[in-house]
């Protein structure tokens, strides 16, 4: 369901397994998209969860041992709609005035 099926893209030929594969190393092989606002809806029809938030500078997150998590940082580019994270990029770089020299 987060593993981006949402975005058009299955995972019927991928190769990457977020649980036990280091997330950081190199030839890690293709991920699979960010999850989509629909993905994130029907998670919490189902009960979980899922927290979708941006850090600003200085804040922090605690994060239970063993719990699963993802991250990306804050760019300039644009992100499709339909991210779960597109609405959230776009007022922070509004209200911070983040024009990333545009």
């Amino acid at each position: 369901l987060l593993r981006g099926e949402g975005n058009g893209q299955t995972l019927s030929n991928m190769q990457y397994d977020a649980l036990y594969g280091l997330p950081h190393e190199d030839g890690c092989g293709e991920r699979p998209m960010w999850p989509d606002c629909e993905s994130i809806e029907r998670c919490r029809k189902m009960n979980y969860y899922p927290s979708v938030f941006i850090l600003k500078p200085g804040q922090h997150v605690h994060i239970n041992k063993g719990r699963l998590h993802a991250f990306r940082k804050l760019s300039p580019t644009s992100l499709p709609q339909t991210d779960c994270h597109a609405k959230l990029r776009k007022s922070i770089i509004l209200d911070e005035n983040l024009g990333f020299g545009e």
